[in-house]
C-alpha cells in the first residue's frame, strides 16, 4: 500500500488574520491594452528534485501554501513503494520544501501561528500485485480491459493501461504493468538512468500491475484523511468494480439485446477471435463500431478476447492474495528518519 501522489493546502488563520503574508511565490497578471491589470492570480514554483521529479509549491494569499505532486519519486527517485500515510507523506514533502527554498513552517511556527491542514484535492492509493511473468500481467491487464465494469461503466484502454471512469471529478481507478511504465520513453515515467540500483528496480517491477486509485475533491470531502486505513479506503473502490468475467458476461448479454445487429455480428466476430478491422470497410466503420461497443457493453475491440498464452497461469476472475504488496528491495526501502523533526 502506497500513497502515490497528493495535492493539498495548509493554511495560517494567525497571519491571515494579521495580514501576515510571509509566503510569496509570484504573481500573474493580464495586462490590458492601456495598461491596466484585467485579472491577476498567484503563480507557482516548480522544484526540480534529483531524479527528474518535480513539486509544485503555490500561495494564492501569502498566508497558505498549496503543494502538489508526487513526493515519493521526488524523494527517492522512484514510485515502486513508499508510505502511506498522505498527511506524513505532505509533511516529508514540506521538509523538502523547505530545505530547498524555505517555504514552509518549521514545527514552531505552525504550532505558534495556528496552522490548519492539510486540506486534500487530490490523492493517489496505490497497491501492487505480483504475477508469475510479465507475460502474465499483460495478459490479464487485457482480460479485464475487455470483460471488467465499474459503475462508471466499461473500461477504456490506452497504451497497455485499463481506466475506469477516467474522466470523473470523483475517483477513478487505473491499472497498468509497472515494467513497461518504467522502460518508457515518457518523461516523468522513465527510470532515471543515473538511479542506484536501477536494474534491480526494473527487475523487481517486472510482472508486477499497479492498481491507481485517485480520489479528487469531491470524493475527499466524505473521507476523514486523519482517521482513515488507506488499505480499508483502497479496498472499497476495488469493489466497486465487477471483476467476474462469468458476471459480466451475463450483464453484457444483458446489454447486447439492444445494440443494432451490425454490431452484434462484429462482437461475435472478436469473441471467435477474428480481427473485425479488415472486415468492416474502413476506418471510420471500425472506430465507430468501437466507441459504440466500449460505450454500450464496455468491450474494447481493439485487444483481443481474453486468451492465456500457452505457458501463463494468470487468474482471471480473482488473484491470489500472496501476490498483493510484493516485498520492497532489502535495504532499498522509504527512510524518514531525517523527517522526523519536522512532525
Amino acid at each position: 500500500m502506497q500513497v502515490d501522489w497528493i495535492s493539498a493546502f495548509c493554511e495560517s488563520r494567525g497571519f491571515a488574520a494579521c495580514g501576515y503574508k510571509p509566503y510569496a511565490t509570484g504573481r500573474l497578471l493580464l495586462v490590458g491594452r492601456d495598461g491596466e491589470v484585467e485579472e491577476e492570480r498567484s503563480r507557482g514554483l516548480v522544484l526540480e528534485g534529483s531524479f527528474d521529479s518535480r513539486l509544485l509549491v503555490q500561495s494564492r494569499t501569502g498566508a497558505d501554501l498549496y503543494l502538489s505532486g508526487n513526493p515519493v519519486k521526488f524523494i527517492q527517485g522512484h514510485n515502486l513503494y513508499g508510505p502511506a500515510d498522505p498527511v506524513r507523506l505532505f509533511f516529508d514533502a514540506g521538509w523538502e520544501v523547505r530545505k530547498a527554498i524555505g517555504l514552509f513552517p518549521s514545527a514552531h511556527t505552525w504550532s505558534a501561528n495556528d496552522f490548519v491542514g492539510p486540506r486534500f484535492t487530490r490523492i493517489d492509493l496505490t497497491r501492487s500485485y505480483r504475477f508469475p511473468s510479465t507475460a502474465a500481467a499483460r495478459c490479464w491487464l487485457r482480460e479485464v480491459g475487455g470483460t471488467a465494469r465499474s459503475r462508471h461503466g466499461g473500461s477504456v484502454c490506452t497504451d497497455g493501461t485499463v481506466y475506469f471512469g477516467k474522466n470523473s471529478t470523483r475517483w477513478s481507478l487505473k491499472l497498468y504493468h509497472k515494467g513497461d511504465e518504467l522502460l518508457a520513453r515518457r518523461k516523468g515515467h522513465r527510470l532515471p538512468d543515473e538511479l542506484p540500483q536501477r536494474e534491480r528496480l526494473l527487475q523487481w517491477a517486472e510482472g508486477v500491475v499497479r492498481f491507481e486509485l485517485t480520489l479528487r475533491s469531491k470524493e475527499l470531502e466524505k473521507l476523514d484523511v486523519t482517521q482513515w486505513q488507506p488499505l480499508e479506503v483502497w479496498q472499497r473502490y476495488f469493489g466497486k468494480v465487477t471483476w467476474n468475467q462469468n458476471a459480466q458476461m451475463v450483464e453484457a448479454d444483458m446489454l447486447e439485446v439492444g445494440l443494432p445487429s451490425e454490431m452484434r455480428k462484429t462482437l461475435a466476430l472478436w469473441r471467435a477471435g477474428v480481427d473485425p478491422r479488415p472486415l468492416l470497410g474502413s476506418r471510420a466503420t471500425y472506430y465507430r463500431h468501437r466507441q459504440t461497443l466500449l460505450k454500450e457493453v464496455g468491450v474494447d475491440i481493439a485487444v483481443p478476447p481474453p486468451k492465456l498464452p500457452a505457458g501463463t497461469d494468470a487468474p482471471a476472475a480473482t488473484l491470489d492474495p500472496k501476490g498483493w504488496d510484493p516485498e520492497p528491495l532489502e535495504g532499498y526501502a522509504w527512510n524518514p528518519s531525517e523527517r522526523d523533526r519536522l512532525l
